[in-house]
């Protein structure tokens, strides 16, 4: 006999170059929104080969937060191979990323997530597009 259907896992990826003074903020957001959330969760922050601190940061972050792991990219690659990246490295049933700026508001991945499970393959957001 088989328990309830395992909850669906949710994989968040954070391309970031040179963000040590933003992304902390942004995590913290976003660990908050996930954890009252109740559904299994990841936040990859994949660190495009930054200069700054900010692969330091989110290691020092992630030592209280199991679900936050970082992956350094050894140089500078540009935000797309930092998103495939992190998309490649992704456990989660959905897979949505955000920049590290948290200019796109945490609380837009529940609307996402509507669209996905209605079975939109892949949603878009856009600052420029009437919701």
């Amino acid at each position: 006999m088989s328990g309830p259907p395992a909850p669906e896992m949710l994989s968040l990826i954070v391309p970031a170059y040179n963000e040590v003074g933003r992304i902390e903020a942004t995590l913290s957001e976003a660990l908050a929104y996930l954890r009252a959330g109740g559904r299994p969760f990841e936040i990859l922050v994949v660190d495009d080969g930054s200069t700054d601190d900010t692969a330091r940061l989110v290691a020092r972050i992630a030592a209280d937060e199991p679900r936050l792991r970082c992956v350094s990219l050894p140089r500078n690659r540009g935000k797309g191979c930092a998103v495939r990246t992190g998309m490649l490295a992704a456990v989660g049933d959905y897979v949505i990323f955000t920049d590290a700026d948290g200019s796109t508001p945490i609380a837009e991945i529940t609307p996402m997530l509507a669209r996905l499970r209605g079975g939109a393959d892949v949603v878009i957001g856009s600052r420029a597009l009437p919701t």
